[in-house]
């Protein structure tokens, strides 16, 4: 097989995993969304739908970085190995959800016209908890999938 159709593959193959991404965003989001009451169409939807892609798309491809390969010559070893690593990915995927919650809050913010100033101790006062929980369901919901498909 030539080199160009291999690189073809590998791009479709990319894309696919993109798309699929999008998918589950769409499906989840929608869900999320139809469960709230809001319109598909309003700002508070798109953000959460921005949200979760942006996630997805990083939790994805942090796990594939993190999870590429176990080292261990025993059972035991390979355990401690998996568990250590899942702790590193939880925390760096709690910190990236946080960001990118605050940073699309802050474009919220600045198109209705609120005070940035008021962005972090609102997100502390009035999101924080929603923010969490959401976060913590969504991180054991795609570590169940993840151990499930291993």
């Amino acid at each position: 097989m030539s080199m160009a159709k291999l690189n073809i593959i590998k791009y479709i193959k990319a894309t696919n995993k993109h798309i699929k991404i999008l998918a589950a965003t769409l499906i989840l989001g929608g869900m999320f969304v139809l469960m709230r009451g809001d319109e598909l169409i309003e700002d508070k939807s798109l953000f959460l739908l921005s949200l979760i892609f942006i996630q997805m798309e990083f939790f994805f491809w942090l796990g594939q970085a993190i999870f590429k390969f176990y080292q261990g010559k025993t059972p035991k070893e390979i355990t401690r190995n998996i568990v250590v690593r899942y702790i590193l990915y939880y925390l760096i995927c709690l910190a990236f959800a946080a960001i990118s919650y605050i940073a699309l809050l802050g474009l919220l913010y600045i198109k209705n016209g609120v005070l940035l100033s008021k962005l972090i101790p609102n997100f502390f006062k009035f999101e924080f908890e929603g923010w969490f929980i959401g976060t913590n369901i969504g991180l054991t919901f795609g570590a169940f999938l993840f151990f499930l498909l291993q």
